[in-house]
């Protein structure tokens, strides 16, 4: 995780920004792991068909039994994430950053031209992944968590993030149990709201997601060559909204010059900047 999440207290509640600066937050035990933290998953993941349970970048916080994951693959101009292979192109770099993908817009049917990237994301969120096996654990909307979906848009060294609450505002999640596998639970509901009785009973949820399913800050362009910043984070809502889970990934997408590759010209010329390329990316 390389950028600084720089944008993001402009846009938090007061009490957020407090949690932010005073939250304790668990540390990361996997960049390439599966969700659900018991593993009782089977091989798959609960939205689609056949998706492999693997490449996550992964937070787990045992004191609340919570585990975040997200990741990063490639979706045209094939969808590869249910292949058997060991890295069905996550291209995951082991460290939370992912790519690079290809610098393309595809529409739906795979074709070039289009507005979807050649990449998606997706995201877990388990509210009791050491004891949520059907109904005997504590649910999504019983575990008094919030949850934070930070988005960037910028491709530049900048960061522009959209901000959203990936329960409620996404509503063609899946929803399930840590028993739950191969798109068994859950629904593809028609209106934000509706999954209330989903948030209610489970406490899994997934869903795979592209820049372009969202009105971001700024136009997302499918052709540019950047990198992109996602994070999602986890809210104590009983206690002062702590901060109490968080995973971050960076998205590398065409390509993307890295200090060495600088003439000694730019590098002098570009100094600081050049110079804290890194830094900049860095989590906070």
């Amino acid at each position: 995780m390389h950028r600084s999440y720089r944008r993001v207290a402009s846009y938090l509640s007061l009490s957020i920004i407090l949690a932010l600066a005073a939250g304790a937050n668990a540390a990361i035990v996997d960049y390439n792991g599966p969700v659900n933290g018991t593993k009782t998953l089977g091989g798959e993941l609960i939205f689609g068909t056949g998706n492999q349970n693997r490449g996550f970048t992964v937070d787990q916080n045992s004191s609340y039994s919570l585990e975040l994951g997200l990741r990063a693959h490639s979706r045209f101009p094939a969808s590869d994430i249910q292949s058997t292979s060991p890295t069905p192109g996550l291209m995951n770099q082991g460290n939370g950053v992912y790519g690079s993908f290809e610098a393309q817009g595809y529409f739906s049917n795979g074709t070039p031209g289009g507005t979807r990237a050649s990449w998606s994301f997706d995201f877990s969120i388990n509210s009791d992944y050491l004891n949520g096996n059907d109904s005997n654990g504590t649910s999504l909307g019983e575990s008094g968590l919030v949850f934070l979906l930070s988005i960037d848009y910028d491709p530049s060294l900048g960061t522009n993030f959209l901000l959203l609450d990936p329960l409620t505002q996404r509503p063609d999640n899946e929803y399930g149990f840590n028993t739950t596998y191969g798109d068994k639970a859950g629904d593809n509901l028609p209106a934000p709201g509706d999954n209330a009785t989903d948030i209610a009973t489970y406490n899994v949820a997934q869903n795979s997601q592209q820049l372009n399913f969202f009105v971001g800050p700024q136009p997302f362009n499918p052709n540019a060559s950047g990198d992109y910043i996602i994070k999602l984070q986890a809210f104590d809502s009983l206690n002062d909204n702590v901060l109490v889970g968080e995973t971050q990934i960076e998205v590398i997408v065409g390509e993307v010059p890295e200090p060495a590759s600088l003439t000694l010209w730019g590098l002098g010329a570009l100094g600081c900047a050049v110079a804290g390329y890194r830094r900049r990316k860095q989590a906070v």
